[in-house]
């Protein structure tokens, strides 16, 4: 055999050996996900690196392969059930501070698409993403309602599997809805956590009280909202006056808008293994996915 159709083979070996072995070619399952950190008085904590953050995926540490400010557009859907009928929170009010929100969410990528599902009496899927801006900003300053129940899960739902289509992979639910009216749903708490675990979508709630009390106590609801806020790395918050409502609005947009996207591997696990995102910073606050998509 010639010297060059030695060296030939010998290169061909050497290069299948390092496409087999396991050192050469780690596997590895990268995934994303999108976080906020949360400093003592609220506020996004900007400025961080990678080198910041901790994970786990159940028992096993994770590289941080990469952290930077999200600035892609997000696929956003308003969900609420417009307040009912309470005079302390007026249609143009709550028409006003969705508005607001929404402007804020596009002002910072025109590129986002932010679609609005109302619930109060039944889900009516107001407009999509793919309707035009100014279409969903005069749908909001049209909210009246003369219905005094609402149907949460249900909504939610729905939402969740429109979430499975969105047109970008950074996902939020944005829900503003009133404690004091029944849920008219139909469908169980768990069916609901289930489809919004599913839809990677991080769930944001400002959950609006009555003032002196009649606010209706709701395990169920509470629970989902709570627990499906916290584990998708969402945020939700109780407020109980007019001015709450719009201050609560604004907080949500800015935390939304201070996200990171966060990359990690090798990845792994089921939909029982739990997510840990922690930061070494103390005093701050990490909004992360507790759980996968898988």
């Amino acid at each position: 055999m010639s010297r060059p159709v030695v060296r030939a083979a010998a290169l061909a070996a050497l290069a299948w050996l390092a496409a087999a072995s396991p050192e050469a070619r780690p596997s590895r399952d990268t995934q994303r996900i999108y976080v906020t950190v949360v400093d003592a008085k609220g506020k996004p904590v900007t400025g961080l690196t990678k080198e910041d953050f901790t994970i786990r995926l159940g028992q096993e540490p994770q590289e941080v392969l990469g952290l930077a400010p999200a600035v892609e557009p997000a696929s956003v859907v308003i969900l609420t059930d417009r307040l009912g009928l309470n005079s302390t929170y007026t249609p143009f009010d709550v028409g006003q501070a969705l508005r607001d929100f929404a402007r804020a969410i596009r002002a910072a990528n025109p590129e986002s698409r932010i679609a609005l599902t109302t619930f109060d009496g039944t889900v009516v899927q107001v407009t999509k993403f793919t309707s035009a801006f100014a279409e969903t900003d005069r749908a909001l300053g049209r909210l009246i309602t003369n219905s005094e129940g609402a149907a949460l899960f249900d909504a939610l739902s729905a939402v969740c599997q429109a979430m499975r289509s969105a047109p970008t992979d950074r996902r939020i639910i944005f829900t503003l809805f009133a404690a004091y009216r029944p849920d008219l749903s139909t469908l169980q708490p768990e069916h609901v956590r289930e489809m919004l675990r599913r839809s990677a979508a991080g769930l944001w709630v400002v959950e609006v009280r009555q003032v002196p009390g009649s606010n209706i106590t709701n395990p169920a609801r509470e629970q989902v909202l709570d627990h499906g806020s916290r584990m998708s790395g969402g945020l939700r918050e109780i407020v109980s006056s007019r001015s709450g409502v719009s201050a609560a609005t604004k907080r949500m947009a800015e935390l939304m808008l201070g996200q990171y996207v966060l990359s990690y591997g090798p990845g792994g696990g089921t939909s029982q293994t739990q997510l840990i995102v922690e930061v070494k910073r103390p005093g701050v606050r990490v909004l992360a996915p507790g759980w996968t998509t898988r």
